[in-house]
């Protein structure tokens, strides 16, 4: 019984690092395509792109801060930034809860 439920715990660990693994991967490959296909335009078409997606993701972020008691800090829903890479972000705190 022990060893089923060990097994069973290997696989399905296994199987959720290995997924994890695969589309890594595999946005990897569609990231090479995509700036190769693109070239040198690829970072203003990340930029033209990300108008739309950026705030939607961001905004997502700051929900779920909301949700989970954290303070947001600061919000830049669209602002790139060619040094870090960034399109937006969502800077929050939080206070640990600490069990005696």
């Amino acid at each position: 019984m022990i060893k089923d439920i060990l097994i069973a715990f290997l696989i399905q660990i296994g199987s959720t690092i290995g997924l994890i693994i695969l589309f890594g991967f595999i946005i990897n490959i569609v990231t090479k395509i995509f700036y190769s296909n693109f070239g040198s335009k690829a970072l203003t078409v990340c930029k033209a792109t990300g108008v739309f997606g950026t705030p939607v993701h961001e905004l997502s972020h700051a929900l779920f801060c909301l949700l989970f008691g954290h303070t947001i800090v600061e919000l830049k829903l669209y602002a790139p930034n060619d040094d870090h890479g960034t399109l937006g972000y969502v800077n929050h705190t939080y206070n640990p809860i600490i069990i005696e």
